[in-house]
């Protein structure tokens, strides 16, 4: 099985981490028949009351998979039975939002590897000292300009993390804000207006120290997330595992 990336990832910076995980899940619509079995969202336009998710690991530094492990349609990526898998000490996890549980990010650090994520909208923030911190006040104004500060986040662990935020053109701004609109129609739900307000700014969260990973580092290493929707295109397009 081949995947072709569209930019490539420097090895020396895979080579920082004993492996960089990407953690990922798609979802299968089946027949409502199925419902006892295999749980689906229901109600939403297009979202059946049957449906299979497939959550995936893989190690981009050795190639490997972990997966695909089989639940309900409706079970969120916080439930994902991947989460409780150990990575070597010294490795990088990376998820999307939907993964973010400060929880498991702290288990992760104290067995001595380190996590990306995208920051959720509703995070709050306070500064080492313990001052709260409005977000506003640090988001750079011109594009392609970048913030970068130590900040506390979780209010139930007020866990250290590096916050970077990029700057983003208009044009992929515009995209993000259309990305949304169209995930509010499937959803059958209004656009929320933090994200909305949000979409000029990539904002990212990490506990890894700047000598491992600096800011556009972690910007390569989170576009690679994308590996994992052409490895679900791959398998649906061409494995038709969806048919």
């Amino acid at each position: 099985m081949i995947v072709d990336a569209d930019r490539e990832v420097p090895l020396a910076l895979l080579h920082r981490f004993e492996a960089v995980v990407l953690e990922d899940s798609s979802s299968i619509a089946l027949p409502d028949e199925l419902a006892t079995c295999w749980q689906g969202c229901g109600g939403a336009p297009g979202e059946g009351r049957a449906a299979i998710k497939l959550h995936v690991q893989w190690d981009l530094k050795h190639g490997y998979l972990r997966g695909p492990c089989l639940t309900s349609g409706r079970t969120s990526d916080r439930s994902s039975p991947l989460k409780e898998e150990p990575l070597p000490a010294g490795s990088l996890y990376i998820a999307d939002l939907g993964y973010v549980d400060w929880g498991n990010v702290i288990a992760r650090r104290a067995v001595g590897s380190y996590t990306l994520t995208r920051a959720p909208a509703k995070t709050l923030y306070w500064i080492p000292e313990g001052k709260h911190l409005k977000r506003e006040s640090v988001l750079p104004r011109q594009v392609g300009q970048t913030t970068e500060l130590w900040v506390r986040v979780a209010d139930e662990y007020r866990y250290l993390m590096r916050l970077l935020i990029l700057r983003v053109p208009e044009e992929v701004a515009q995209r993000r804000r259309a990305d949304l609109e169209a995930d509010a129609v499937r959803r059958g739900k209004p656009v929320r207006q933090r994200a909305w307000e949000l979409a000029d700014w990539t904002i990212l969260l990490t506990d890894a120290p700047a000598k491992r990973l600096n800011v556009q580092e972690a910007l390569v290493l989170l576009r690679e997330r994308w590996q994992m929707e052409l490895l679900y295109k791959l398998w649906k397009q061409d494995g038709r595992i969806d048919e």
